[in-house]
């Protein structure tokens, strides 16, 4: 624990407080009087032991920053968080994870924030009847209210019966207390490796037991005396919950230096009425009806999807012999037409067919028992097994932009990741 004369450190602004106390972190505002979370403190699961973080270190840099370095009980890991303050009234926080032991050691699971009730922690984020959550994921999202069980706004529930709802958001979370008109957003500003996530969990309406962010550590690997970056996470406050997001992905823009379009690109997709019988003559048939019925109302891309590579495998960049002009032929063709060529492609998923997975299964993510690791099979033909690819891997880095390069040369202007 962190020296009595040290434990007032603190971060403000304008609608977020984070200070340093003996127990850990605690996050308030000025502006919202029940809103509260503390100690807040980071939580690893290493070879799966789960270890409490304790400060070891604190560090007061300016009056813009501090930085803590969080031991865990008997394991040799340390986490060296930098908090600071950023524009747009953000806290901002920086995590690396150093294992200073002489011998590897298995990252099975990262919280960089957690509270927990059940062991004293407080979680107030305002009146139980007026909290909303924004939760998404990759391909959803959702506005829910509190000590509900995922249900969408609008969804009557007996407000009589206790309900265990537990909550999930991928990258990005808020909070809306319409009482008070605080909104507080937390959101991933990297996912270079890990998959962010915030989960809370209720035991009643406005009953809080966790909230925590963090992220699943994919049993990676970590060498003796080597250090791990993991996710940067932001976190702003705002009584608009819409501005918070659209600040959000502000942030995200900027620090990826992201073009974005200043249109939305409208396409055609050929998965959902051909599947694997789509083939060069088909696409350029629709692209003709296309021209007359859809161009006028803005349609410009014609996407293939799976089912334009060799023998159907995600992972082949080479054309089949639906498309014998291959995927430049079929670009000089929409062009022709006033449409551009868009393709699908699954960057990390590597079949067992393909020669990549018999020639560098180096280059394939493992686990302690397997070198590559399974995913699981494939559910569309040839099925078969499926690995991921490397993306820390420099060689695996290089297949991949060689290959993606090459659907660029062939004419392609859109890719579909899904």
């Amino acid at each position: 624990m962190i020296a009595k004369e040290q434990q007032y450190t603190r971060l403000e602004n304008a609608m977020l407080r984070l200070t340093l106390t003996s127990a850990g972190l605690e996050l308030s505002s000025p502006s919202c009087t029940n809103f509260i979370l503390e100690p807040l403190r980071p939580q690893i699961t290493i070879d799966d032991v789960l270890y409490d973080g304790d400060v070891a270190v604190q560090n007061t840099i300016d009056g813009n920053s501090f930085s803590i370095t969080w031991k865990f009980g008997t394991s040799s890991f340390q986490l060296i968080q930098h908090f600071l303050q950023g524009t747009d009234n953000a806290i901002v926080v920086k995590n690396t994870l150093r294992n200073d032991g002489n011998t590897e050691a298995t990252l099975n699971r990262v919280r960089l924030l957690n509270v927990e009730t059940s062991n004293g922690g407080r979680c107030e984020l305002g009146d139980g009847n007026g909290l909303r959550f924004y939760e998404q994921s990759n391909t959803a999202a959702q506005v829910r209210v509190s000590g509900s069980s995922g249900m969408s706004v609008g969804v009557q529930e007996d407000p009589t019966q206790v309900v265990n709802a537990n909550g999930d958001s991928q990258m990005c979370w808020v909070a809306y207390n319409a009482a008070q008109r605080f909104a507080w957003l937390v959101g991933f500003v990297t996912s270079d490796r890990f998959d962010g996530r915030i989960e809370t969990a209720e035991i009643s309406t406005g009953d809080w037991q966790q909230w925590a962010v963090g992220f699943d550590g994919g049993d990676l690997l970590v060498d003796g005396n080597s250090e791990v970056a993991l996710e940067e996470i932001v976190m702003f406050a705002d009584n608009d919950a819409t501005r918070l997001l659209e600040t959000y992905g502000d942030w995200v823009k900027q620090r990826h230096n992201l073009k974005v379009l200043n249109y939305s690109p409208v396409t055609w997709c050929s998965w959902y009425a051909y599947r694997f019988k789509m083939t060069h003559d088909r696409v350029v048939a629709n692209a003709h009806i296309a021209m007359q019925r859809l161009q006028p109302l803005g349609l410009s891309i014609f996407e293939v999807d799976l089912g334009w590579e060799k023998q159907y495998l995600p992972s082949s960049y080479e054309e089949n012999a639906q498309f014998p002009s291959g995927l430049q032929g079929l670009s000089d063709a929409l062009e022709e037409l006033g449409f551009q060529l868009g393709v699908w492609r699954s960057f990390a998923t590597i079949s067992a067919f393909d020669a990549v997975a018999k020639e560098h299964p180096e280059w394939l993510v493992g686990s302690p028992t397997q070198q590559p690791a399974e995913l699981g099979e494939w559910y569309w033909i040839p099925h078969g097994q499926t690995y991921a690819l490397d993306l820390t891997h420099p060689d695996a880095q290089n297949w991949l932009r060689e290959k993606v390069a090459s659907i660029f040369q062939r004419g392609a202007q859109y890719i579909k990741a899904d």
